[in-house]
């Protein structure tokens, strides 16, 4: 959620972003190009190869189920 927000008072460091394209977190020549944002992004290519692999073996339209709110 904050890697999304507008604007960054303070510097904020984002620890699981697991694909910034998919997440639609900001991204510019490796860096979040946004003052104050960083993030770490380790699996991006190996995250969406996997995620493209098991739709293959078990097609799905949605990842995970919603969530209800009492």
């Amino acid at each position: 959620m904050a890697c999304l927000l507008p604007e960054h008072p303070k510097p904020i460091i984002a620890t699981f972003v697991l694909d910034h394209e998919l997440q639609g977190i900001p991204w510019e020549s490796g860096t979040s190009g946004i003052k104050n944002l960083n993030y770490l992004s380790s699996f991006s290519d190996s995250f969406r190869r996997d995620i493209e692999t098991f739709s293959r073996i078990i097609p799905f339209e949605r990842l995970c189920n919603e969530i209800e709110e009492n």
